[in-house]
């Protein structure tokens, strides 16, 4: 391929509708220093998958964007590739974020990289990464930010073998927090709050790599995935999911999710954070993309304590309010985080206190496994009083006789019970299991009836099972107290699935 034809004013081949042109891509790479080994050793970067071309274009590395002298490769976010890079006006480092390639490629995720630009922008805080530059045209458009010498809040966890003192933890989440909420007030939500977009710089000379937690000033970074409260959910929803789903809420991976309190998912970031400061490990973990995402709306995270039997019961209790699965039950704002905190680390009463046992029943009720386990309990306890009905029905037609009348009204009253009761009780089972809200309501009914009419069979005012038993109260009485505390469970787990999918957006039912 000439020179010439990679010019920018060549446009013969495009990529589909909506990007830049082809050349116009290669023109942006030519302008880029690609943070790959293998190009910096070769000059060689293969767009063929990119472009959907066979061809590869040999590109020169530049050692400059715009007065800044690149230096080295210090890190990468979601959009975009980050450069440790000289000032020579002003003698200093800098840190230099230039698009990735797929995002020069991509109209929609260079607008993403535009609209962290205007994220950082809008924030002044002394826990988050300042701004110092931005030029979002074209041929390369670059971030120019504070650089900040220390390692990333992921490398020191890494580095560190001996658990972190908890008022160590506290204190660093609760600078986090503040600068969260005054992102929020803002009007911006990060929304990938994570350890490696923390960042620590050395206060006053501190050494880095003999430092304690303490001896770092957290600053917040990679606003790539920042949502600005007034921009609407379709510009946002192909960057959704973006991240890691170790510190992403529930409610994220929910299209019908509420935002009725918009900060919340970072609130239940920031209650990983601190979670995984103090245990050395993030609430929720797996082997996989999916297996995450699954616990994450599954299970609760271990509790804290368990962990670490000497941590402040008020610490725990932070903890799980940040990590509730409803996000109406997690602090209303991240400054109510961070003065809890602030309590807890002064050793103050908290303003949520430790958890009452309604509380803690209400926790325990929410959690998405109740639906499936009053599924299979009234799937096999209906299935046992389907298989016993027609075991009774076969020893009476071969061990008892009977005149054909009795049999009539014996086989007869056995069926009323498997068409009204058993048979739609396993089907709405089955549906249970499945998470159906409608098989759930029906259960919650069709358990209540079941229950009222077993009562009323005792009170003598129906009659239940007249022509089984005849005579034969012993084997009555015992019969219905079995079948009637079967029942109530299955009333109560019910209601209890009722309680539960009631907190899930629509979305999330299978």
């Amino acid at each position: 391929m000439s020179e010439e034809s990679l010019s920018p004013g060549n446009t013969s081949d495009t990529v589909p509708a909506g990007g830049p042109s082809r050349d116009e891509v290669i023109y942006r790479l030519n302008r880029l220093w690609i943070g790959d080994s293998a190009f910096r050793e070769t000059g060689v970067f293969d767009v063929a998958g990119l472009l959907n071309t066979d061809s590869t274009v040999r590109l020169e590395p530049a050692l400059e964007v715009s007065g800044y002298q690149i230096r080295e490769v210090i890190g990468s976010g979601s959009f975009g590739v980050v450069y440790r890079a000289y000032d020579s006006q002003l003698n200093r480092d800098v840190a230099i974020k230039i698009p990735r390639p797929e995002v020069l490629a991509d109209q929609a995720k260079l607008r993403r990289f535009e609209g962290e630009a205007r994220a950082v922008a809008k924030l002044d805080h002394p826990a988050i990464v300042p701004i110092y530059e931005a030029d979002l045209n074209p041929p390369t458009p670059y971030l120019a930010l504070a650089y900040i010498p220390g390692p990333d809040l992921r490398q020191f966890l890494a580095e560190r073998t001996a658990e972190l003192p908890w008022r160590d933890a506290v204190e660093l989440v609760t600078e986090l927090a503040q600068a969260v909420h005054y992102a929020h007030e803002c009007g911006i939500q990060h929304r990938d709050l994570k350890p490696s977009n923390v960042l620590l710089l050395p206060r006053n000379s501190a050494n880095a790599d003999s430092a304690s937690l303490k001896d770092f000033q957290p600053r917040l970074t990679d606003f790539g995935l920042a949502k600005l409260s007034r921009e609407s959910l379709e510009e946002t929803g192909s960057s959704m999911v973006v991240g890691t789903p170790l510190y992403m809420s529930p409610e994220v991976f929910s299209k019908g999710a509420s935002d009725g309190n918009p900060g919340a998912a970072d609130i239940y970031s920031l209650g990983c954070l601190l979670y995984e400061l103090l245990t050395g490990r993030p609430p929720i973990t797996g082997d996989s993309y999916v297996q995450v995402i699954d616990r994450l709306r599954e299970e609760r995270p271990e509790l804290i304590r368990r962990l670490r039997p000497e941590l402040p019961a008020s610490v725990e209790t932070i903890c799980r309010v940040c990590l509730e699965k409803n996000p109406a039950a997690r602090y209303a704002s991240a400054a109510e985080l961070a003065e809890e905190l602030q309590r807890a680390a002064q050793g103050e009463p908290l303003m949520a206190r430790r958890s009452s046992w309604r509380k803690r029943l209400l926790y325990w009720m929410e959690q998405p496994q109740r639906v499936r386990a009053a599924g299979w309990y009234s799937l096999l306890f209906h299935l046992i009083l389907l298989s016993w009905l027609c075991v009774m029905a076969a020893t009476f037609h071969l061990f008892i006789p009977m005149t054909a009348d009795e049999y009539r009204n014996q086989m007869l009253e056995g069926i009323r019970v498997l068409t009204t009761v058993d048979i739609p009780m396993v089907l709405i089972a089955v549906m249970t299991i499945k998470r159906k809200r409608w098989a759930v309501r029906s259960g919650v009914v069709m358990s209540f009836l079941f229950t009222s009419y077993m009562v009323a069979w005792r009170l003598g005012w129906v009659k239940f099972f007249e022509n089984i038993y005849r005579e034969e109260n012993y084997h009555s009485h015992a019969t219905f107290f079995l079948i009637f505390f079967a029942a109530v469970i299955e009333l109560v787990l019910y209601n209890v699935a009722l309680v539960s999918i009631s907190r899930r957006p629509p979305d999330q039912d299978t």
